[in-house]
């Protein structure tokens, strides 16, 4: 299997060079899984646009937010955004214990956050269907949350 090379922003040119820009701007330096991203300028322009629309959801907090990103992250095995997450989650000050839980896949204390937990990893772990789905489509298996709309 070829190893993909980062790509600079200083050896960047044209459209990668403005997404890697605006990534720079973003976080302060270009992470490594963006400057891989950007061998393929389109894939690289679909991930920050799909981040930018998740970003933009007015149904999940920005904590809730980072729970579904560091769960997911989890379940597909991404320990390199597994750590970026966490550090996201401790920025936003949240409980270390709820941190440590959710690594760990136990039980999160908060409820809601439990809920929030349980419906990412299904749905991650489904492919994209949440077992309740399956299930008569009852959304109280997921503390409601699939019921959330913007």
């Amino acid at each position: 299997m070829e190893t993909l090379k980062p790509i600079s922003l200083e050896s960047a040119t044209g459209i990668v060079a403005e997404n890697l820009a605006t990534v720079k701007q973003k976080f302060g330096f270009v992470p490594n899984l963006y400057a891989s991203f950007a061998n393929d300028p389109h894939f690289l322009e679909g991930y920050l646009r799909l981040s930018a629309a998740f970003e933009r959801s007015t149904n999940l907090t920005s904590m809730e937010k980072q729970i579904v990103l560091l769960t997911a992250s989890l379940e597909n095995h991404c320990q390199y955004c597994a750590a970026g997450y966490t550090i996201a989650l401790r920025k936003l000050r949240a409980d270390e214990e709820m941190i440590k839980s959710i690594r760990a896949r136990e039980t999160v204390k908060n409820d809601k956050y439990n809920a929030l937990v349980d419906l990412t990893r299904s749905i991650v772990i489904e492919r994209g269907k949440s077992r309740a789905e399956g299930d008569d489509n009852r959304p109280e298996q997921h503390g409601g949350l699939l019921n959330m709309r913007g």
